[in-house]
């Protein structure tokens, strides 16, 4: 039996169920519509832990195109296949370039990256994030597109960091956000060179 074909024959039966009123728990009857509903997904999230040596990794995610590329000396958590996906940086340097055109509303986000520190609102750009983690510092350079930088402790402390600019919180960069830098092209160079990481992204399934 396909996955389709089992998924009807579940809601079939929690259908029946319903209508002969033997399911009395409410939360059992809200389970069962929610089976029942036809946008509901048997797909369960995907999460990938990824730790780097000297080497890095490139990674695909593949509904929303984004290539996650994580540096030498690196870990992230990637969780997709959901609403907003999400990376966590738990050390080191990560990459992302959202490929494909957002089609949420202009105030959601298209993918989430988390630090220590810092939390990352994308909608379709291309940056680099930094944290060290022993100094609580968080960093990000954007090379294409805008991403919304703010505090993980108060996110009303929010600064909008556009192409060839550096934010930083933390450590040496103060509790608050620092003042945006804008980068000279030599500095942008220099990133964007020691972010790049392989030619070919390994694909998640």
């Amino acid at each position: 039996m396909n996955e389709k074909a089992r998924m009807d024959s579940i809601r079939a039966f929690l259908s029946k169920l319903i209508h002969n009123q033997r399911m009395k728990h409410p939360f059992l009857i809200v389970t069962a519509l929610l089976f029942c509903s036809p946008s509901f997904s048997a797909e369960e999230v995907q999460i990938k832990m990824i730790s780097t040596d000297l080497n890095g990794e490139k990674f695909e995610i593949p509904d929303s195109k984004t290539i996650v590329q994580v540096a030498p000396n690196s870990k992230v958590k990637i969780e997709y296949k959901t609403k907003v996906e999400t990376i966590e940086l738990i050390k080191g340097m990560v990459r992302t370039r959202v490929l494909k055109q957002n089609k949420k509303k202009d105030n959601e986000p298209k993918l989430i990256l988390k630090t220590g520190s810092a939390i990352m609102g994308v909608r379709g750009t291309d940056f680099l994030a930094i944290t060290t983690p022993v100094l609580d510092e968080s960093e990000i350079i954007v090379f294409e597109g805008k991403v919304d930088f703010s505090s993980r402790i108060d996110q009303k402390d929010s600064k909008q960091v556009a192409a060839g600019q550096w934010g930083g919180i933390g450590g040496r960069f103060g509790m608050r956000i620092h003042d945006l830098i804008n980068l000279p092209k030599t500095a942008l160079d220099y990133f964007d060179k020691a972010s790049s990481v392989g030619e070919e992204a390994q694909k998640g399934n």
